[in-house]
């Protein structure tokens, strides 16, 4: 068997270091004249007789110790030691603490804390690099581009979605084949390249060759979030050979802003300097602060006229009792320029009073994701096989695949004239609007979904061993390959378009014509209060929203190989070096869904392929 065996494979180019090991000298002491008795040592079974020296006895007791190559260096060591810091972070760490994923372990550590972290919480919420449901790990709060992720010692390709792929997704690795993670909190960009400027992350997998099966759950006191891991893994090892085959199964319910209390209801929070007591607008209907997400179906106005209140909205009086905390459109009306309404609309959002009456939290905010529903199969193995006591041959094999549905909500609107301004809106719905003013109805909608599905293969071969007592090698080639589909809900910026301002016939209304999708064109009730509630009917759906699927495949190839050993010995201690080459190419392919290549996305960018290879 061998007894130099790397923990850790940096990338190289050369680095030349000296390694100074501590050097403990024992003086054997020897008394010619005086007679040893016999001694026996029933701790290690050990008889000396008087011709046995202490520095004999130093040398039997010595356990054997194994060189390895640590992170952050190439160089064989005899012991576990490094001049950078490292941290080592046990998977027992996640099993005390009750976490489920390698992700949420290494973002709650102190070596991550002041960093902004990406999570499947924030990657649903914002747009992030590798997409939506990613989980990456960023150190020195320089960001995970700036990160480098190792996986046993050797670089482990990216995987996400959309054109800025850039890190290592934590998901694709599961805690049941990990046992621990060796954090190198220095940058190492001499070593590892530019992006280890903020430091580097080595994932050691587990090398056990005990087989098991686990079950993991847990269940919140409410519901939404659980999450349930099931794991098994298969291993032996014999003389020569050794192998280690992991399965796992992840899933996480989805977790929705309506599901806990404190996400349900954004208040403001305003406190009184003098008194410290709470200053929120408080909502008239029910007493308490009022909710404040997303102001929902209301038509913004812009008024020329001079009597509307600045910044005032028109809403729908949907339960009838508005009448009881505000004014009416009435109580401002100066002559025929002044805001007219159908009955049942009230202006709103102009001061603090009409503040507390706003629309402003919709029980679509209930249904939004917060952490989406995903689930995670991966399969790891890896083996090893000595071909003599000096060389070894060594694979490994990851394939992991990961799905995340995300519901969503959002607004959108139009701009249209009213009955009677400048050129007037003849749809049926906007009669009963008239003044100096034109619209911008703001429905809202809950047609904005997204699914993301990642199919991530890795897989690396190599031969590593010693050229000598003192001198070791390895040299391995790894291949991977992110494969993934997005799917989005989109608007059709065409049937929007259709509908604005004087509109395909020019009075409003479009009825008739056919839009740039070539179906029949249909006037939208931009006025009527189910529109704006986001009651669609089927047809005005089918006509405003459709899905869309994306791809991005990333592949990266990499070729390294590597000899350490010492050259020379200096008074203060041996001098090593490390050679290395690294050879690396990585491609993308982003490759948008049919509308947004084709520019008819409502509210967002248009996008072309995004294709690129790097050496």
């Amino acid at each position: 068997m061998m007894k130099k065996k790397p923990l850790a494979c940096a990338i190289g180019t050369v680095l030349l270091g000296m390694s100074f090991p501590s050097l403990a000298q024992m003086d054997a002491q020897n008394d010619t004249g005086n007679a040893v008795a016999e001694s026996e040592l029933t701790s290690t079974a050990v008889v000396l007789d008087a011709e046995t020296d202490t520095a004999a006895l130093a040398e039997s007791m010595a356990p054997a110790v194994e060189e390895v190559v640590v992170t952050g260096s190439r160089i064989s060591k005899d012991v576990f030691s490094s001049s950078s810091p490292i941290d080592v972070i046990s998977v027992e760490t996640a099993e005390l603490q009750g976490l489920e994923d390698l992700g949420t372990l290494l973002q709650t550590t102190t070596v991550a804390s002041g960093s902004p972290q990406v999570t499947a919480a924030s990657s649903t919420a914002f747009v992030q690099n590798g997409g939506t449901g990613a989980q990456t790990i960023s150190l020195r709060g320089l960001g995970a581009n700036r990160t480098l992720v190792l996986l046993n010692g050797r670089r482990a390709g990216p995987a996400g979605v959309r054109g800025a792929v850039s890190s290592f997704d934590l998901n694709t690795i599961p805690l049941s084949a990990v046992e621990r993670v060796e954090v190198l909190k220095d940058g190492a960009s001499s070593v590892y390249g530019s992006d280890a400027v903020a430091g580097v992350v080595n994932i050691i997998t587990d090398k056990g060759d005990s087989s098991s099966f686990n079950l993991f759950t847990s269940q919140p006191s409410e519901s939404g979030g659980e999450t349930t891991r099931a794991d098994f893994t298969w291993a032996n090892s014999t003389d020569k050979l050794r192998y280690r085959l992991t399965g796992d199964y992840y899933k996480r319910e989805e977790l929705a802003k309506g599901d806990r209390d404190y996400f349900s209801c954004g208040e403001q929070y305003i406190f009184s300097p003098s008194t410290g007591e709470r200053r929120d607008v408080i909502d008239p209907r029910t007493g308490s602060p009022r909710c404040a997400d997303l102001i929902w179906g209301h038509v913004w106005i812009y008024d020329y006229s001079g009597t509307v209140p600045a910044r005032a909205k028109a809403q729908y009086d949907y339960d009838g009792d508005l009448a009881n905390y505000i004014p009416g459109f009435d109580a401002f009306y100066e002559g025929p320029n002044s805001m007219s309404t159908p009955p049942g609309w009230f202006p709103v959002a102009y001061d603090r009073t009409s503040d507390g009456v706003t629309n402003f939290d919709h029980p679509f905010q209930d249904a939004e994701s917060l952490i989406p529903n995903t689930e995670i199969i991966t399969l790891f193995g890896e083996t090893s096989y000595d071909i003599s006591d000096d060389h070894q041959i060594y694979a490994e094999a990851l394939m992991s695949r990961r799905d995340n549905e995300v519901n969503g909500y959002r607004q959108f609107w139009s701009y249209t004239y009213n009955e009677n301004f400048f050129n007037g809106n003849a749809a049926p719905t906007a009669q009963g609007w008239t003044g100096a003013q034109w619209m911008s109805a703001t429905p809202i909608t809950d047609q904005n979904d997204s699914t993301v599905s990642i199919d991530y293969t890795r897989f690396v071969a190599g031969i590593t061993g010693n050229l000598s007592e003192d001198w070791m090698y390895d040299a391995s080639i790894q291949y991977s390959k992110s494969d993934a589909e997005y799917s989005d809900q989109r608007i059709f910026q065409g049937h929007m378009k259709a509908n604005n301002w004087g509109s395909a016939n020019g009075d409003g209304t479009c009825a008739g014509t056919t839009t740039n999708r070539g179906v029949p064109c249909m006037d939208l009730p931009w006025f009527d209060p189910r529109f704006l509630n986001g009651d669609f009917t089927p047809e005005e759906r089918e006509f405003l929203f459709g899905w869309e699927t994306g791809t991005t495949e990333y592949t990266q190839k990499s070729f390294e190989a590597f000899v350490s050993g010492p050259i020379m010995e200096l008074p203060a201690g041996e001098m090593s070096v490390a050679l290395g080459i690294h050879y690396r190419t990585d491609e993308i392919l982003d490759t948008p869904g049919p509308i947004t290549l084709g520019g008819d996305a409502w509210g967002t960018s248009a996008s072309g392929i995004t294709q690129g290879k790097d050496k």
